[in-house]
């Protein structure tokens, strides 16, 4: 279970009318791979941050979309 001050913090991110979210790739949203042009992401990886996008206003979403859907 997560802290409370943790869900909390995640309720209060949920509601502003904008929000930025950044990940590292490689390692974190794909596996290591030796060549980072070669790194690919993860299903449920891909499959998340289109989602979270979709559920925004598209401010930088559709990019994140059409490059997720390009590498996958």
């Amino acid at each position: 279970m997560l802290p409370q001050e943790l869900i909390s913090a995640l309720e209060a991110a949920a509601r502003v009318p904008r929000l930025l979210v950044a990940s590292d790739f490689d390692g974190t949203l794909s596996p290591i791979v030796n060549n980072p042009a070669d790194a690919r992401p993860l299903p449920d990886a891909g499959r998340a941050l289109v989602a979270l996008a979709a559920r925004h206003d598209g401010q930088g979403g559709a990019g994140v979309r059409g490059d997720l859907h390009r590498q996958g």
